[in-house]
């Protein structure tokens, strides 16, 4: 289970702000000049800290751009942020707590902790550099969020430590054969196979990217009479719906965010795969809806 700073402080008092100026922590930046937020290592259960830094793109430094999915600005949680303690989004702290290394630093750009948000001049000047900033990076990461506390795992279970990374190759064909060896709601042993929901939403997104995906979803009866197998894929379905919902489909910027990288990488919850195989599940529903 994750070990959580504190608890969500939607309904406390507003703590000062490490933007504000009394706080030596955001000092105003030269042109082509951005801040990242290095994370030390730490374990899953370490409470979430970073220390921001200058660096220009000039000199290419060595990072990743973090996009992430707002979430609701009423539930945060506490971070420490060169040593002060910071309220971010619940979607946000457990981006940082699953991007975050158990052996080494990791440097990272994120608009929350890289931009003084108190700073409109320097927000409008900021989007300027976006495309600057998305090229340079050694890659952008791609997080969407955390599946709703009823769906966390297909089993009902927390928020997990680990994770499950799909090549979109060959080596991938391992997790997908065990994912519809589960998907009717088979049991082993009396028990009921269950693998962690996200983890399974990308495995649909994994078995439509090959050819011929048809078959390989044929465990699925929509007009299954099982109430337990139809919860099952309503369970299911539901993860890939939240997915599909999340607020960055809809960003007008979102295009930039994608192309302009080296490498764009998706995470979702305990799930992390390639963008490629998003576009690959994409063509396959194209070319489908077309002929």
């Amino acid at each position: 289970m994750v070990k959580l700073i504190t608890s969500p402080r939607s309904q406390r008092e507003a703590e000062p702000s490490i933007y504000n100026k009394h706080f030596d922590v955001y000092h105003d930046l030269h042109s082509h000049e951005i801040r990242l937020a290095r994370l030390p290592p730490g374990k899953w259960s370490d409470g979430i800290q970073c220390q921001v830094k200058h660096a220009y793109l000039a000199n290419q430094p060595v990072y990743k751009a973090v996009s992430c999915a707002w979430g609701s600005p009423r539930a945060t949680l506490p971070i420490l942020v060169n040593g002060f303690e910071h309220q971010v989004t619940v979607n946000l702290e457990s981006a940082l707590r699953r991007l975050r290394k158990v052996d080494a630093c990791m440097d990272i750009c994120v608009d929350s902790l890289s931009i003084n948000q108190s700073d409109i001049s320097e927000k409008t000047e900021r989007v300027r550099l976006m495309h600057d900033i998305y090229s340079g990076a050694k890659e952008v990461i791609v997080c969407l969020g955390e599946l709703s506390p009823h769906y966390f795992t297909a089993s009902g279970s927390p928020m997990s430590a680990s994770t499950t990374i799909f090549q979109s190759s060959d080596e991938d064909h391992a997790k997908l054969a065990l994912f519809q060896s589960c998907c009717p709601g088979k049991r082993r042993n009396g028990k009921r196979i269950r693998i962690d929901l996200a983890v399974e939403t990308f495995c649909i997104l994994r078995t439509l990217a090959e050819e011929p995906a048809s078959n390989k979803l044929s465990g699925f009866d929509v007009n299954s009479e099982s109430f337990i197998e139809h919860r099952y894929q309503k369970k299911l379905f539901e993860g890939l719906r939240q997915m599909m919902r999340c607020w960055r489909w809809k960003r007008t910027w979102v295009i930039q965010e994608m192309v302009v990288p080296k490498k764009v990488t998706m995470v979702y919850g305990a799930a992390v795969a390639p963008w490629e195989m998003f576009v690959e599940a994409a063509n396959w529903e194209s070319r489908n809806q077309s002929s």
